[in-house]
């Protein structure tokens, strides 16, 4: 009874980091993914597949290991060991796995995509876990004791708790890595999309010239023979300060290059070459 009764609890306990690694993953990348969906970004769900998988596993068996150990001191250390390495997936998908995955979908970029290293990424990385890491400490100074008071109940209504303890605190932390990290790469291609999008909708419509250098449309202007075709968008590079957003626009077979600075449009230009010789002209 009492070897099922621990299984049962553990098992609780996996449930509780396995929810914990859900929230933060749909809320660092999920909404991401849907937004860049939306705005006709290619692979829109690069980061948020790899991310919720490996959250919660990570996060399952962190809850799993804290209420298997049954220790207040070795939860915390379990669940800071997951906070640093939910700071380490923020950044490495974002910056690493990204561009590697773009250009193995599709090695006709391969030569396009430039992520350097960024000016301050240790202050990325701090900012980050510092939220997560806060978070991470109250989820190891609580679960043994809710997991606890969940056995005491009665039915599946008793875990319910936890649970929504679990979701609401790493769905903050989700959130927060997105605003410290994932936000600053998804801003400039929305702005580039929008653009676009507003050309389309307005195209042979007479606009007042303050709306036309409002909304810059100056930047679209020799890409009306393709703009009206079916596209997406890649983010191929950045410098260092994330000031500056390279974006491929591929309207259907004709690739256009477009820059984004301090997330607005400045620049497009319609190769010249087909998209298959790009690489080997080193455009």
């Amino acid at each position: 009874m009492d070897t099922q009764f621990e299984k049962r609890k553990q098992g609780r306990g996996l449930l509780f980091g396995s929810i914990a690694g859900f929230a933060f993953a749909v809320m660092a990348w999920g909404m991401d993914a849907l937004q860049l969906a939306q705005a006709h970004v290619a692979w829109p769900l690069a980061k948020f597949l790899p991310g919720l998988v490996l959250c919660m596993l990570a996060g399952g068996l962190a809850g799993w290991l804290s209420i298997r150990t049954g220790k207040v001191w070795a939860a915390i250390l379990l669940w800071l060991a997951l906070a640093g390495f939910f700071t380490w997936l923020v950044m490495w998908l974002q910056l690493e796995f990204s561009p590697r995955l773009f250009e193995a979908f599709d090695p006709r970029i391969g030569d396009l995509i430039f992520y350097p290293a960024l000016d301050r990424e240790i202050q990325y990385w701090a900012f980050t876990f510092v939220v997560v890491a806060f978070v991470s400490i109250l989820c190891g100074l609580l679960e043994i004791h809710l997991i606890d008071q969940s056995m005491l109940g009665q039915g599946s209504l008793a875990l319910l708790s936890p649970l929504l303890i679990s979701l609401a605190l790493f769905g903050f932390a989700g959130v927060s890595a997105d605003d410290l990290v994932t936000k600053n790469f998804r801003t400039p291609i929305l702005a580039m999309d929008k653009l676009i999008q507003f050309a389309i909708d307005n195209e042979g419509k007479e606009l007042p010239p303050v709306v036309a250098r409002q909304q810059r449309l100056s930047v679209v202007k020799d890409l009306y023979g393709v703009i009206d075709r079916p596209r997406s968008l890649i983010l191929t590079g950045y410098d260092r300060t994330l000031g500056q957003m390279e974006i491929l626009v591929d309207f259907s077979g004709k690739w256009v290059r477009c820059t984004v600075i301090y997330n607005q449009p400045t620049m497009c230009k319609i190769s010249g070459l087909p998209p298959d010789q790009l690489r080997f002209a080193g455009i």
